[in-house]
């Protein structure tokens, strides 16, 4: 017996499930933008080891976007880069925070559809793994996760 005896179409019945399962094609539709976010105004320095790639101000990020949006790219990723780090990451959740802020003009100014952000605002790069791993014994001594904390 000879396989296969029949091809299955079962995966080919609509255009969704197509696009699912074909080959993978790159496209300026699947792409995600990443940016890094800085307090000021009118800042714009090149982040040395990524070439084309710059730590930005609110309105700098602004223009950036637009830019982005003509070139046909429907998502951006930002990081932020806070005035001051602390060991809670506290400025990740201020409503005035770089992040919040380039969020709310970046939908003011554009149609981007997709904007992710990463808001690791604390000041040991180890923090965001322990944080959520902490036993009770450090709970005690005021390092609770973030997420179990209220927005300021």
């Amino acid at each position: 017996m000879s396989f296969p005896t029949h091809r299955p179409r079962r995966l080919r019945r609509s255009e969704a499930l197509r696009g699912l399962v074909r080959e993978t094609r790159l496209a300026t539709s699947g792409l995600i933008y990443p940016m890094f976010v800085c307090p000021g105004t009118k800042v714009r320095q090149e982040v040395s080891s990524m070439p084309g790639i710059y730590q930005q101000s609110v309105d700098e990020i602004v223009e950036e976007c637009r830019e982005v949006e003509s070139l046909g790219i429907p998502g951006i990723i930002l990081f932020g880069l806070p005035e001051s780090k602390d060991p809670r990451g506290a400025s990740s959740l201020s409503k005035e925070g770089v992040v919040q802020r380039a969020i709310e003009e970046i939908r003011k100014a554009t149609r981007i559809t997709v904007i992710a952000a990463s808001s690791r605002m604390e000041k040991w790069p180890m923090m965001p793994r322990s944080r959520f791993l902490l036993s009770k014994r450090f709970r005690t001594r005021g390092l609770a996760p973030i997420s179990s904390r209220r927005r300021t």
